[in-house]
C-alpha cells in the first residue's frame, strides 16, 4: 500500500509522520529526502529507510505515527 504523509520531525533514529491511513503492517519503507546535515550514500536526493511503527495516535484529521529506523540516519 503507498500512502504519502507529512513528516513533522525527523532525528536519526526514527520520525513522526502524519498520515490519512494507518498501514496495515508495522514493518515500512519509507521513501523520503536526505534530511540537511544527514549523509546520503544514494546518488538521488531521496532515500528508502526501513523502520517500523512503534506508536500511533489517532488526530481529528490525521493518524501520527511513531516511527524507528531499523539503522540510525548517519550524521555528518
Amino acid at each position: 500500500m503507498l500512502e504519502f504523509g507529512t513528516a513533522i520531525n525527523v532525528s536519526a533514529g526514527g520520525a513522526l509522520i502524519a498520515v490519512k491511513r494507518v498501514p496495515k503492517d508495522k514493518e515500512i519503507i519509507l521513501e523520503m529526502p536526505v534530511p540537511p546535515g544527514f549523509i546520503s550514500h544514494a546518488p538521488s536526493s531521496h532515500r528508502m529507510i526501513e523502520g517500523r511503527i512503534v506508536r500511533s495516535l489517532s488526530g481529528p484529521a490525521h493518524t501520527y505515527l511513531g516511527l524507528e529506523f531499523k539503522k540510525p540516519l548517519s550524521i555528518r
